[in-house]
């Protein structure tokens, strides 16, 4: 509540000047006129708070705040509380101390403005009590009043039908004064003055700590007087005579020590400038003309409609020489950018390249071996040309010359050469049996020899495990038996792919004794490696199902090691493709209320940010999380449901509720996918940027509880709090 209420605070301060700005440049001076803008402007003030949380927004008024000097506030208040953004029975993620602090300090502050509400709020609905009580005990005497023995100066009371009341002595007035003071006490309620005045001191008992409220109830009470007053002067009463009667009304009241105050009612008031304004001619103010009136109703009620639809927010800057996320996401886009022209550039002239002129590149090339720019030309000039006796040659001279060099020797593939593929083998063999082999050699001549020997390619890795044991050796033995199990034809291809798979090799003596020793194996780190790399070449060579060895793969690892965060993550991993494979096969018009969670679920956890249908795919998922709360993927529903929802909101340009949404994602049950699994920063980095600084920070403060990258992500907070840019790019945990 209390940032609804300073914002509506500010919103009064902007309206308020710019009322009055208004009022001065349109040269309206006659009290009626100033009177209904006013009104108008205090009554925009009392409803402000539903105008901030209710009504949308068009336009943003943002006051920069330095990052580094921001208070750090904890702003787990503004997150969704409707259902399901988080489930009514999930606990929300504990606040550190620091947080507690800080929720600490605005449970005090709304707690004094509450106190200050209920005593002024005691006071006014006590005197509406009495204002209801005293009217009832008023009784007739007069033509268009009544009369109050307790009544020491004429008042209207009543919001919908006021009444007028006047004291007993008004028997014995003269008739001209009776007919002036039924006249301005009229005016009232004719206005429904008693109405806005009680609306004026309720805002007063809201915004009891604001200066403006208490003044621009005084100035209501004000221009009401001076425009009841005018009306008796155009009426023809004389200015000397009426102020007359105002001193002798203000005598009586001095008299009678009291002129009966009341909550909502209207009292003869501020008697000594009234005067000045009769006598010196100042009260019968012209009315102004049609044109200047239609302006002023015209321009406060824009007033009306700005103040609802302006939004003021902070936007907290990063500290002065700071690149913005989207400077730093871009000079990533610049050197993909500068490495593809390269690339380009290299291909236009490995293509016009001449026979002469790659002999002299492979001459400099064996001069300089270390070389790899030269080497990558090489390699791609005889992948153009179709040059395989050529790429085997440089091949051969490599692993021949220098096979532990930065540049790892191309691997040849036995069907197009047998009898070339051997040599290289061969060479391999006899540089394992050098003394200065290192592990590197190894892991080459096994990644060499596996393209045509998966069985001595084992032996290979094997061995050097056991000459060095403290190297990683689970990572290229977990490629070597995915490959057996999936039955994959040849070496491994450019970019990591495998080119072509055969059944039969998939159930070979060998691929069933690698499974086998699989199933007994107790390296997790092995049985990870292995199940990742066959289900990720598994999504080309097997389109509708995954192959049953990953999934056993798995049960094994998590029987080795339950706890292991490498076990954990693989089995979100192999969770989530079997997943996908298990909606993919499922018609739309088949698909259950789960069959649709689960698939919005995938959806708006990878690729979905980008699709023309995020906010509604959003809001559905979510809708079909608030109906199965049991399911398996509820909370990563929810997740990916706010997230997907935080980032439409944040096209639109509505970054509090992207805020809102945001912390939401973060503050539901807590699954092994939002362990273990990727959390793309997109939103967060746009935020950022935005302005949400503090928001942010408290998105990877509340991620760092539960994520595996949980330190990285408390020091991108820390940072940002700081007023630093973190580089938060989009990545994933395994």
């Amino acid at each position: 509540m209390m940032p609804t209420l300073i914002e509506s605070s500010l919103r009064a301060i902007a309206l308020f000047v710019t009322t009055a700005i208004l009022l001065k440049a349109l040269g309206i001076r006659h009290p009626a006129i100033a009177y209904r803008t006013w009104a108008t402007a205090m009554l925009a003030m009392l409803l402000a708070p539903v105008f901030v949380m209710w009504t949308p927004r068009f336009f943003t008024l943002g006051v920069p705040v330095q990052a580094s000097i921001t208070p750090q506030i904890d702003l787990s208040m503004f997150a969704l509380d409707e259902a399901p953004v988080w489930p009514p029975h999930a606990s929300r993620p504990q606040p550190t101390t620091a947080s507690s602090q800080k929720t600490s300090g605005r449970q005090w502050l709304s707690l004094i403005w509450l106190s200050g509400v209920a005593l002024f709020g005691s006071r006014l609905l006590w005197g509406t009590w009495l204002t209801r009580r005293f009217g009832r005990s008023a009784r007739p005497g007069i033509p268009g009043a009544l009369l109050h023995p307790h009544c020491a100066s004429p008042l209207t009371i009543g919001w919908w039908h006021p009444v007028v009341i006047l004291p007993i002595t008004a028997f014995d007035w003269p008739k001209d004064k009776l007919e002036a003071v039924l006249l301005h006490e009229g005016a009232h309620a004719r206005r429904r003055d008693p109405l806005f005045f009680w609306l004026a001191d309720l805002n007063c008992c809201l915004y009891w700590f604001h200066p403006a409220s208490w003044w621009v109830s005084r100035r209501l009470h004000m221009l009401a007087e001076d425009a009841c007053d005018a009306e008796v002067l155009d009426s023809g009463q004389e200015p000397a005579r009426y102020a007359r009667w105002l001193l002798e009304l203000a005598a009586d009241v001095s008299t009678a020590g009291s002129r009966v105050r009341l909550w909502g009612a209207t009292a003869t008031g501020g008697i000594s400038r009234r005067i000045q304004r009769i006598v010196s001619g100042r009260a019968r103010a012209p009315m102004q003309g049609g044109v200047r009136i239609t302006m002023a109703r015209v321009c406060t009620a824009a007033l009306l409609v700005s103040g609802a639809a302006c939004r003021i927010e902070t936007v907290e800057k990063a500290l002065p020489g700071q690149p913005s996320m989207n400077d730093l996401l871009h000079r990533h886009a610049s050197v993909n950018q500068e490495n593809t022209r390269k690339w380009r550039g290299q291909e236009a002239a490995i293509r016009s390249m001449s026979p002469e002129q790659a002999a002299k590149l492979v001459a400099e090339l064996k001069q300089h071996p270390d070389n790899v720019d030269q080497f990558r030309t090489a390699i791609r000039y005889y992948q153009v040309r179709s040059d395989v006796a050529g790429l085997t040659k440089l091949t051969l001279w490599y692993i021949e010359h220098h096979p532990n060099g930065t540049v790892s020797p191309w691997v040849l593939h036995p069907a197009w050469d047998r009898a070339a593929w051997e040599r290289g083998a061969a060479l391999w063999r006899r540089n394992l049996a050098r003394p200065d082999a290192t592990q590197e050699t190894w892991k080459r001549a096994a990644f060499y020899i596996q393209g045509g020997s998966k069985e001595e390619a084992e032996g290979i890795l094997l061995r050097g495990q056991a000459k060095f044991p403290t190297e990683n050796w689970a990572t290229p033995l977990g490629q070597l038996y995915a490959l057996t199990l999936i039955g994959a034809v040849g070496p491994i291809a450019d970019g990591n792919t495998v080119r072509e798979t055969d059944p039969k090799q998939a159930n070979t003596p060998f691929a069933q004794r690698v499974l086998r020793d699989l199933h007994t194996s107790r390296d997790p780190a092995l049985l990870v490696q292995t199940a990742h790399w066959v289900v990720s070449w598994s999504r080309r060579h097997y389109p509708s199902s995954i192959p049953p060895h990953a999934a056993s793969l798995i049960t094994r690892a998590e029987q080795v090691a339950p706890a292991d965060r490498r076990v954990r993550t693989i089995k979100v991993f192999f969770d989530e493709a079997q997943e996908r494979y298990r909606v993919r096969g499922i018609p739309a018009d088949r698909m259950t209320d789960t069959d649709r969670l689960a698939a919005l679920t995938l959806k708006l956890s990878s690729y979905g940010l980008g699709s023309s249908t995020l906010e509604i795919d959003g809001q559905q998922l979510l809708s079909l999380a608030s109906r199965d709360r049991d399911h398996p993927k509820y909370g990563d529903a929810l997740f990916a449901a706010n997230s997907a929802l935080a980032h439409a909101a944040l096209k639109r340009g509505d970054r509090k509720l992207a805020v809102r949404y945001l912390l939401a994602s973060a503050a539901g049950p807590v699954t092994d996918r939002m362990r273990y699994g990727p959390i793309f920063m997109t939103t967060a980095r746009q935020l950022v940027d935005s302005g949400e600084r503090a928001a942010v920070a408290t998105f990877l403060e509340r991620c760092s509880k539960f994520n595996d990258r949980g330190a990285e992500q408390a020091r991108w907070a820390a940072e940002l709090r700081r007023g630093l840019n973190p580089d938060l790019l989009p990545y994933s945990s395994y």
